[in-house]
């Protein structure tokens, strides 16, 4: 044996023997002394690995050798170890597909997937993944995506109550809140929900007494009150009559409030007002003067000296008033004679207590006359033929 052939022999028995000791791994196919058989590792393999495991760090090169990861079919989740922190093999689906926690595969239970499939419905015990949010609770809330259509986690408050853009919290903006503090004042622009009602024009029942009930509407979304008008609600219950309606027995109706103005002061400001009626503490309407000749006046100086009024005609009505502010009362005598205090029990006497009037029809005398109980009260007298 020459020198060269030698030496070749004893640096391949001296790699065979050191390897197990290295705990290093041979790879398959190596070549033979001398150059001869070659083998299928690539220079890259041969300096890259150490057998058939890649070093540590050591970039991919193509080529590079390498052992198989196989798995267990186990699309039925069966357990495959007896116990925690047993060594098992890890599962695949019949497609290969890896198997970590469940999964959407049609390989595995319904109730097993962390994805669902559309439609599918909720049972007891499902798995799922629970969805993380961000707190987003700025008076002003911040942009979580910078574009429309891409996708963006859930906001919330400080207390994890779910952001919507018809979402009440303080610390949300009162523009955009749907629900409104009580007191809150109105801003243009502030977000709101519409208030639907129901059509009811057959004011059929829509819930028992203390039931909550929605607002009855007509066809044209008129919300019905109380009054309403006949044409949406018949002529028998419509409070608003058209002109010409006949009466009918036991038809709504609204009752007609006039002033009292025992004093007949002035209710309107010019011809063409909207005005109120007048009535004196009995509710008997005023009327206005039927005649040509008219006399008014509003003496505050009643005393304890009768003044007389003399109208400079016959009158045909009369009314007298003694305001609410008079301090006692007023004795009048209505038919032409002189009042006296306390008024004597004869025709023509009367006392007027503060706040008290007398209406007088078809009454022919041509003067009163007034005198103060005590102190210095006021009268208001009209007559007209």
């Amino acid at each position: 044996m020459n020198g060269p052939r030698l030496l070749s022999y004893i640096v391949a028995l001296v790699l065979f023997t050191a390897a197990p000791a290295l705990g290093q791994i041979i790879p398959r196919g190596g070549g033979g002394g001398g150059g001869g058989g070659g083998g299928d590792a690539s220079a890259a393999n041969q300096t890259t690995q150490i057998g058939a495991l890649p070093l540590e760090d050591v970039a991919h090169v193509s080529g590079d050798r390498g052992s198989f990861s196989l798995g267990v079919e186990n699309s039925d989740l069966t357990a495959f170890t007896a116990g925690d922190k047993d060594y098992t093999p890890f599962g695949v689906t019949s497609l290969g597909q890896g198997i970590g926690i469940p999964m959407l595969s049609g390989e595995i239970a319904t109730g097993n997937q962390l994805g669902k499939a559309e439609g599918v419905l909720h049972a007891d015990g499902d798995a799922g993944v629970p969805a993380l949010v961000i707190r987003n609770s700025a008076t002003t809330p911040t942009a979580i995506t910078g574009l429309d259509l891409r996708y963006s986690l859930i906001g919330v408050t400080s207390l994890t109550q779910v952001l919507t853009t018809q979402h009440h919290s303080t610390a949300y903006l009162t523009s955009i809140q749907v629900s409104k503090l009580e007191d809150t004042p109105h801003a243009t622009g502030d977000a709101g929900i519409p208030d639907w009602g129901v059509v009811n024009t057959g004011f059929s029942g829509l819930a028992a007494n203390l039931d909550y009930v929605p607002k009855a509407h007509s066809t044209d979304g008129a919300y019905f009150t109380n009054p309403v008008l006949s044409t949406v609600v018949g002529d028998a219950r419509a409070v608003i009559k058209n002109e010409d309606t006949a009466s009918g027995g036991g038809m709504a109706g609204m009752a007609t409030l006039g002033i009292r103005n025992e004093d007949r002061t002035q209710l309107a400001g010019t011809d063409a007002d909207y005005i109120q009626f007048s009535t004196n503490r009995f509710g008997e309407t005023h009327k206005a003067p039927s005649g040509d000749e008219f006399f008014a006046i509003t003496d505050t100086a009643i005393a304890a000296v009768s003044q007389n009024f003399a109208f400079g005609f016959t009158s045909k009505k009369v009314f007298i008033s003694a305001p609410s502010t008079n301090g006692d009362g007023v004795c009048i005598d209505h038919i032409g004679g002189t009042a006296v205090c306390p008024a004597g029990d004869t025709a023509g006497d009367d006392v007027l207590e503060p706040g008290e009037s007398l209406s007088f029809d078809d009454h022919a005398v041509s003067s009163i006359s007034a005198i103060s109980a005590s102190g210095t009260n006021t009268i208001v007298v009209r007559a007209f033929n």
